[in-house]
């Protein structure tokens, strides 16, 4: 697989955010690829960052970066015992899970890609979606220090 400038068709989707591109593939038998590239400002193409694919459970939602080192791709996966909510501090390379949990009484948590404002990228919202069998609750959190941290607005 080529890993710079032109993609192969894999089928799947993509997420693209300013200078960078998830690609995953469609699902099957509960796997996806999931790869993530950034733009080489130098050379005007895309370059491999990650294979992502086993660092990341759940199915991508999108991403957003704040920076050129701090990233989250946020996701959904039911079952899961907290909200899909992967951060990066290193332009890609790693990725963590950012806890958040699920309130009880609700079965998983869709995350949606922070957005963080653009005169003070400190600042921030997190929208998550939470499902019951009954109910679907919509709770955005905030953050003042980057995302380092998310308080959920009641």
């Amino acid at each position: 697989m080529q890993r710079e400038g032109v993609f192969p068709s894999i089928g799947g989707s993509g997420a693209q955010t300013g200078d960078w591109l998830l690609l995953t593939s469609d699902p099957g038998l509960g796997q996806m690829s999931k790869s993530l590239y950034r733009l080489d400002g130098k050379k005007g193409a895309w370059a491999f960052v990650a294979d992502l694919s086993t660092v990341l459970d759940g199915y991508p939602t999108g991403m957003a970066f704040r920076d050129s080192l701090h990233g989250w791709i946020a996701a959904t996966y039911h079952g899961a015992s907290s909200v899909p909510l992967f951060r990066t501090e290193d332009g890609g390379s790693h990725w963590a899970l950012q806890e958040i949990s699920i309130p009880e009484g609700f079965k998983y948590g869709n995350a949606f890609p922070p957005e963080f404002d653009s005169s003070d990228p400190r600042n921030g919202t997190l929208s998550i979606q939470f499902v019951s069998d009954d109910q679907r609750l919509t709770v955005v959190y905030t953050t003042s220090d980057g995302g380092d941290t998310w308080v959920a607005n009641q």
